[in-house]
C-alpha cells in the first residue's frame, strides 16, 4: 500500500474508535517506499492534466504515477480517475461480475487479507492500486 492512500482511506473518519479500528486493520498492508520517480511522474501528469484543464490533487497524481511506473491499475470508485484516465496512461481496474450461487457470494463477505489478495481470492481481474473515495456521502457523514 502507498502511504498517500492509507491517508486518503483513513482520513474523514470522526469516530476515534473507528479510526483506530481501521488504522490497525490497514497495518497488516505494508507500505511501498516511493522514489523520486514517482514524484517527478506524478509533477509531469499534474501539468498535463491541467493543461488540458483537468485539475486534480496532488495525491491522486502520485497513486496515478504509481500505477503507470508499477503497471498496476488502479482500483477507485473516485470518479476523477476516470477524467485522469482519458489523459494519462492510466488502467482502471474492474471489479469482475460473480456468476456464482448466493452460498458462494458469503466466502467474499469476510474481510480481505495480504495473503488472500495473494491467493487470487479477491474478486477482482488484477491487483489494486488506491481504494481512494470509496465511502459513500452517508457513510462520510456519519464518520465511518
Amino acid at each position: 500500500m502507498v502511504g498517500t492512500i492509507r491517508m486518503e482511506i483513513l482520513c474523514g473518519i470522526r469516530d476515534p474508535i473507528k479510526f483506530q479500528n481501521l488504522r490497525k486493520r490497514l497495518q497488516a498492508f505494508p507500505d511501498r517506499p516511493l522514489d523520486i520517480k514517482v514524484f517527478e511522474t506524478a509533477a509531469n501528469f499534474f501539468n498535463l492534466c491541467r493543461s488540458k484543464g483537468i485539475q486534480g490533487s496532488n495525491n491522486d497524481f502520485i497513486i496515478c504515477a504509481c500505477s503507470v511506473l508499477w503497471k498496476i491499475p488502479v482500483l477507485t470508485k473516485d470518479r476523477d480517475f476516470a477524467r485522469y484516465a482519458k489523459i494519462l496512461p492510466i488502467e482502471l481496474a474492474k471489479p469482475r461480475v460473480m456468476k456464482t450461487h448466493p452460498r458462494e457470494i458469503a466466502k467474499f463477505s469476510q474481510p480481505l487479507s495480504p495473503s488472500s489478495l495473494l491467493q487470487g481470492a479477491p474478486p477482482f481481474e488484477s491487483p489494486l492500486v488506491c481504494v481512494g473515495n470509496t465511502r459513500s456521502p452517508s457513510q462520510r457523514k456519519n464518520g465511518i
